[in-house]
């Protein structure tokens, strides 16, 4: 069964009109000094904004807005509430990396083999589909399989050629929630920044060094759209009201029709919600009258004992 998901975030803030002041940010790794790429900061769950990859952004904020706690958080390392100094014009905000543990893995190869899950689709030279989102959207793909004794080697996105294939994307593994069947926790505490090149092409990351076992109910592979390019839209558009500008990677997919669901299961989360951090998931469709729904191209390789 394949599952997918798009979550989307609210990456602007809402400013009543009022004093406003300009700080700038840098977010670096409190052990090395070194910045922390596409970190995510939010005021009070609802308004945020994404870092770039030299760990650097700009906030104009109100006097208002500085006696709340901004919230800096990262995949690999522990959130971190900060009170903005408005006294000062530039502020460093130093996060702690979170501590993984590498587990010893011993492969047999004569006992072991490699099967693809999730869309084992072949793609062929033109790709009719794809997901046209803006930074902070994320798709997810959920991958399962009937073999327990197994680990997760390798993670793969397709990467359409229009838009800006060269563009970063982040790429994240998430735990599903057993009460609801939707991402929960993050499997792997670690930043995982990947990039296209020319498109059209399968760009892969090897996960296995973490050890991370398929459960029964299947692990969420997920891409989240990051900002570097977001003042070079490709596409500019509307569904319905909601107008639509988007930028970076475009990722492959295709259509699935509703006489097919019965196989094949798609499950997406549209704008549903302003919260930035509000993990509102929902059916994702060609277009919002439309029954059709779209499969991104993501797949893993899961090594399974024979």
């Amino acid at each position: 069964m394949k599952t997918f998901l798009q979550l989307s975030l609210l990456l602007v803030f809402a400013l009543p009109t009022m004093a406003q002041r300009e700080i700038e940010l840098r977010v670096v790794n409190k052990n090395t000094n070194e910045p922390v790429a596409f970190a995510h900061a939010t005021f009070d769950s609802i308004r945020g904004a994404i870092f770039n990859e030299r760990g650097e952004l700009t906030l104009i904020i109100t006097d208002e807005q500085a006696t709340q706690p901004l919230i800096i958080s990262c995949i690999g390392y522990r959130s971190q509430k900060v009170w903005l100094d408005l006294s000062q014009t530039q502020q460093i905000v130093r996060l702690e990396p979170i501590a993984i543990e590498l587990p010893e893995i011993v492969i047999n190869p004569d006992h072991w083999r490699v099967t693809q899950i999730g869309n084992t689709r072949r793609v062929r030279r033109t790709v009719g589909g794809g997901f046209l989102l803006s930074a902070g959207c994320q798709i997810a793909l959920l991958v399962q399989t009937p073999n327990r004794d197994n680990f997760l080697q390798n993670i793969h996105f397709f990467i359409r050629r229009d838009g800006h294939p060269q563009e970063k994307f982040r790429a994240i593994i998430y735990r599903v929630d057993k009460e609801t069947g939707l991402p929960g926790e993050v499997a792997i505490e670690s930043n995982i920044i990947l990039s296209g090149e020319t498109g059209h092409e399968w760009v892969s990351y090897d996960v296995s060094r973490f050890g991370i076992t398929v459960p029964e109910e299947g692990l969420f592979i997920a891409m989240e759209w990051l900002p570097e390019s977001a003042e070079r839209s490709f596409y500019e558009g509307t569904r319905g009201t909601t107008e639509i500008i988007t930028h970076g990677q475009r990722l492959g997919g295709y259509t699935l029709s509703r006489g097919f669901e019965r196989h094949e299961r798609t499950v997406a989360q549209g704008l549903m919600s302003s919260r930035f951090h509000q993990m509102l998931w929902g059916f994702s469709r060609v277009s919002s009258s439309s029954s059709l729904k779209l499969i991104p191209f993501i797949r893993a390789d899961v090594i399974e004992r024979q």
